[in-house]
């Protein structure tokens, strides 16, 4: 499957940053928020908790203010104190009735197959369960598309480790995600850093983790890194 740079018709004045790179042979990226859009399905999932306890449901806004550095916050901040045995109980139920709303971004797919036919390793990070995990690569039928989808809670160790295990140096590994925290610890593990505008966390809150690059669509990130592989 050959793909030409010409063939997208994409804005690409988020280029006017950019520096000499050197060869990309790896390319990481966050999962829920980033591949997956998964902000509508989280909200409502937190919108369902509070209904469940008769409580006013935060907006889409105060959803993804709270949740800028803990998910457990969106409960705290608002004084919603529950017990984690009653968030757990809540949290199943809502999986099991909304597990079709739980949907890729789009372009997702072509993003990853695209990347792996200029021969670059995708792999995925998510803080989310091993058991979800292989839930969701079968919901999104990704087996065989994507590399990998590893479950961590410390991103920047386990880029560390895929950067040994690849023998990737500096700068030739790319991370995009949606979320202030990861792009900080892949920027400190050495990773070209790309901020992804369409998940989680407000473009502020991205842009203050200073990624080498941001972008609003993974359609503009698959350009961005055609333009970085050469």
């Amino acid at each position: 499957m050959n793909y030409r740079q010409n063939n997208f018709n994409i804005e690409t004045s988020f280029l006017n940053n950019k520096k000499e790179e050197k060869m990309i042979k790896l390319i990481v990226s966050g999962f829920d928020g980033t591949l997956v859009d998964a902000v509508p399905f989280y909200h409502g999932m937190v919108v369902s908790i509070y209904e469940r306890f008769n409580e006013n449901p935060p907006s889409l806004e105060e959803f993804k203010k709270s949740i800028a550095g803990d998910m457990d916050g969106i409960y705290h901040d608002r004084k919603l104190i529950l017990k984690e045995k009653e968030v757990k109980s809540a949290i199943k139920s809502y999986l099991k009735e909304h597990w079709n709303e739980y949907r890729l971004q789009s372009y997702a797919r072509e993003f990853i197959q695209i990347c792996r036919a200029i021969h670059k390793p995708v792999i995925a990070l998510s803080s989310n369960k091993k058991g979800l995990i292989k839930k969701s690569v079968k919901k999104f039928q990704l087996k065989g598309i994507i590399d990998e989808v590893i479950s961590t809670k410390d991103k920047g160790k386990t880029l560390k480790y895929l950067m040994e295990e690849f023998s990737v140096k500096d700068g030739e590994i790319i991370y995009i995600d949606d979320k202030y925290g990861s792009l900080v610890s892949a920027k400190s593990a050495g990773a070209t850093t790309i901020g992804f505008l369409g998940g989680f966390h407000t473009k502020n809150l991205i842009n203050s983790a200073k990624p080498d690059y941001t972008v609003s669509s993974l359609q503009e990130a698959t350009k961005l890194i055609l333009q970085l592989r050469i």
